[in-house]
């Protein structure tokens, strides 16, 4: 809940990620003088080396090709879209933590509330800027995780961990088993998802079954125990003859990088996307990406989505 109006002053869902950075790095950090983590003796133990700087700790002759990996986890923000937010008004921020990371779960989560327990927001020509206070946290299922202690404090409880069995979704896609199904997603913050080199305007359903399971790989193969291989020939090949709407228009948004003392702007497309007569099997794996977020600057918000079946045309005939 806000406590005192918060001016973003750029992309909300950013602002939170990198105050949960600065937290995190002025709570672990031994060598705080430093620029960056390279070359950083004590990374591989510090907890802001290891979850935030996307440090590559794990290197192999695989992850050298790989300059930019992925963080292990994400920040979500319901009101995304909103410069501004006044005294009283509530939003909705989720934590999501993949591989290692959820060993990390409940430091990772007081590391979130500390951040949000710091003023937030630019100035904007303000002498102050905004604040929020944390009126109840709970994990996937729903369940309360902590009581907010007299002295201000949280008291955090056991946080719950849902795996996915990645082997059976394999075995699904090469099964290729529950015939054909509409399904259609819904996209809760801005898409950035680059075809060819190039931001795409609209999208199909092997650029959104790429994206997914190329993710789902860098996952496991940076933050996970055993490396996920997709069967791309299976997913080129059952998203050949798919129908894709695209209801998709244009947002960009803007974050703040304060290593680098500037803007970054960043285009995107917001909507929803229905893809006919897909393969349920692949579309138990576009489930599975609501899951991660897909495209690019997921760690702060962007590519997450709603996934749900419809009834087609089809189905409707024949139960007529």
């Amino acid at each position: 809940m806000v406590t005192r109006d918060i001016e973003w002053g750029a992309y909300p869902p950013s602002v939170i990620h990198g105050m949960v950075g600065f937290v995190l790095r002025q709570a672990t950090c031994l060598v705080k003088h430093r620029a960056s983590c390279r070359g950083c003796v004590f990374a591989s133990m510090c907890a802001y080396g290891t979850w935030f700087s996307k440090l590559v700790l794990n290197v192999s002759e695989e992850t050298r090709r790989y300059s930019n990996p992925p963080a292990a986890f994400r920040i979500y923000m319901d009101r995304w879209n909103e410069s501004q937010l006044p005294l009283g008004a509530e939003f909705r921020v989720q934590l999501w933590m993949y591989g290692r990371a959820a060993e990390a779960a409940r430091f990772l989560t007081g590391m979130l509330l500390e951040a949000l327990e710091r003023p937030l927001g630019a100035k904007a020509g303000r002498s102050f800027r905004g604040s929020v206070r944390a009126v109840s946290v709970r994990d996937i299922l729903g369940r309360r995780l902590c009581e907010r202690l007299e002295d201000g404090d949280f008291a955090l409880g056991d946080v719950h961990v849902a795996r996915v069995d990645l082997s059976a979704l394999s075995e699904a896609l090469l099964g290729n088993h529950g015939g054909m199904r509409d399904i259609r997603l819904l996209f809760l913050s801005p898409l950035r998802l680059h075809v060819g080199g190039e931001l795409a305007r609209a999208v199909t359903a092997k650029s959104l079954l790429v994206s997914v399971a190329r993710r789902l790989k860098m996952l496991t193969l940076f933050h996970g125990d055993a490396v996920w291989e997709p069967p791309w020939e299976i997913i080129a090949c059952g998203s050949e003859n798919c129908n894709v709407e695209n209801l998709l228009r244009r947002r960009s948004t803007c974050r703040w990088s304060a290593r680098q003392r500037q803007r970054h702007r960043m285009p995107a497309i917001t909507g929803e996307v229905i893809i006919h007569d897909l393969p349920q099997a692949l579309g138990e794996l576009l489930r599975v990406g609501a899951l991660t977020g897909i495209g690019k600057g997921t760690s702060f918000g962007h590519g997450a989505y709603l996934f749900e079946y419809i009834e087609s045309l089809r189905e409707v005939g024949k139960r007529q």
